[in-house]
């Protein structure tokens, strides 16, 4: 529901980007964690995050696919989460955590800098009189 709040205002675009910050935020504290309550609030926001990221991702790829291919670009999705969870195990496996923090930290940065380059939605820019 927030995330809709989100959403509907500011475009999917936006939404997209502004969705990782307390992502960055929830890996900072992970990282330079020095109590126990630290990592779960880290957890914490990054399981906050991620619920607000998935509005915003499959109303993007609803409203740009065609109707055809939209159920297999929107179970890519699972599997993409899937699959990033399952290199933060193996990451937590090789190296230390806090390095796994650090690297991770970086993605959320990435991923705001790579939505810049992608257009806003047709259907969102029609609504909102763009």
């Amino acid at each position: 529901m927030l995330s809709a709040a989100i959403t509907d205002p500011l475009g999917r675009k936006r939404a997209m980007i502004l969705v990782n910050i307390p992502s960055a935020i929830g890996w900072f504290l992970m990282y330079r964690s020095k109590l126990v309550w630290h990592v779960f609030v880290g957890m914490g926001l990054q399981g906050f995050s991620i619920g607000l990221m998935e509005a915003p991702i499959l109303i993007y790829l609803g409203e740009i696919c065609e109707a055809s291919r939209r159920s297999v670009l929107l179970g890519y999705t699972l599997i993409c989460y899937t699959m990033g969870m399952c290199t933060i195990f193996i990451m937590n496996t090789l190296m230390a955590w806090r390095v796994a923090s650090l690297i991770c930290l970086f993605l959320p940065f990435l991923t705001m800098i790579a939505l810049c380059f992608i257009p806003e939605t047709m259907q969102w820019l029609l609504e909102s009189n763009c």
